[in-house]
């Protein structure tokens, strides 16, 4: 193992209850066997208080309720943003495109390439 993988920070941003996240689990056996300390971070919509996730955003609401969903992904991502930050987060693995989008492009570009 790698100095640098050592010092890397990754954070895994899933949009929604990890059971329902296609791939999470793949990246986070991938993560394992090699190593690298990551956080999984996740929306819990539907209220079904996951432990496997480091950071869990608690906001029930359901999938026809299109402004509470809306209002869910921007504080999701403001929520994100504060745990990046604190845990001081160097690379991000998003599994969607809207966390990207709320997370914001002025965020993004310094992990841009990352």
């Amino acid at each position: 193992m790698s100095k640098k993988a050592i010092q890397e920070k990754i954070a895994i941003i899933a949009p929604a209850n990890l059971k329902y996240v296609p791939y999470v689990d793949n990246y986070i056996r991938l993560l394992k066997d090699e190593g690298v300390c990551f956080h999984v971070l996740s929306w819990d919509k539907r209220g079904l208080q996951e432990s496997e996730a480091d950071f869990v955003y608690h906001f029930c609401v359901s999938d026809s309720n299109r402004k509470k969903m809306l209002l869910g992904h921007g504080l999701f991502a403001r929520k994100c943003r504060g745990y990046i930050r604190r845990n001081k987060i160097t690379k991000l693995i998003i599994l969607t495109a809207a966390p990207a989008f709320f997370l914001g492009t002025g965020f993004l570009k310094k992990f841009s390439g990352r």
